[in-house]
């Protein structure tokens, strides 16, 4: 999968564009600097760069020719119908920083643009792990952890009834490696949630699994408590109850008449 990141260069333009948004690129994948809407006129050559101050990556020609740099032999492509753009292949973490096009014209050097690249690899798995319950037969109080390789968080839940909460809601954190570990709650559903710019992954438990005493005696699913599936069995058996003593009285009487 290539990301495309277009660098518009606008003829004359002598001021490096400020404020570009990063771009956010998965660890061995490429990515597609295109250039569009370049005007040849006031340029002798066009350079690609990293960080800058660094060796160029591919230097181009007026006349389309083009120069990749030693650095960069196998990891660059020239795409045959986008003539000064290229494509940087299996990005790595030390690949990320500042991408700029240069120009070379008749008054020396100048940065028409800049892009910011930052590579991430894909986030490691996580795991949501029960430290302690504390239960009666009303309620539950469950600890959980949500953790993992480098970081991790501990949560408490509560639930009365049919209802949770979770002590001091949604729970966040920026982890070593700068992804985002998360866990909340949806319904009676606990989320360990670990992602970054590119990549999630997520484990979860029902509160039911946890707190057992809950499905039978209060929760039994899509919030439906226990009352109310009596309430709803108590009236159905007296309908049935009070149409059949209405089915006989009737038949009774009508057997009288005869």
């Amino acid at each position: 999968m290539i990301f495309s990141v277009v660098l518009v260069l606008w003829c004359g333009v002598e001021s490096v564009q400020s404020s570009v948004p990063p771009v956010f690129v998965q660890k061995g994948k490429d990515v597609l600097l295109d250039v569009d809407n370049v005007t040849e006129d006031f340029f002798f050559l066009f350079t690609w760069k990293f960080d800058e101050e660094s060796l160029s990556l591919v230097t181009f020609g007026r006349d389309g020719t083009s120069e990749i740099s030693p650095a960069y032999t196998g990891r660059i492509d020239i795409p045959d119908n986008k003539k000064y753009s290229v494509i940087l292949k299996n990005l790595q973490e030390t690949d990320s920083g500042v991408y700029t096009g240069r120009v070379t014209t008749a008054k020396g050097d100048s940065t028409l643009v800049q892009h910011n690249i930052i590579v991430q690899d894909v986030v490691s798995p996580v795991q949501l792990e029960v430290n302690s319950v504390s239960n009666s037969s009303h309620s539950c109080n469950v600890t959980l952890t949500c953790s993992t390789a480098d970081s991790h968080i501990s949560s408490t839940f509560r639930c009365i009834d049919q209802k949770c909460d979770q002590d001091g809601g949604n729970q966040s954190k920026i982890t070593n490696s700068s992804s985002t570990l998360q866990v909340y709650l949806l319904d009676v559903t606990v989320i360990c949630k670990h992602r970054n710019q590119v990549s999630s992954t997520e484990d979860r438990t029902d509160i039911q699994h946890v707190c057992p005493q809950l499905i039978g005696s209060h929760i039994v699913s899509h919030g439906i408590s226990f009352c109310q599936v009596k309430t709803v069995v108590f009236s159905a058996g007296l309908f049935l109850m009070v149409s059949a003593l209405i089915s006989v009285h009737l038949f009774l009487k009508l057997k009288k008449q005869k």
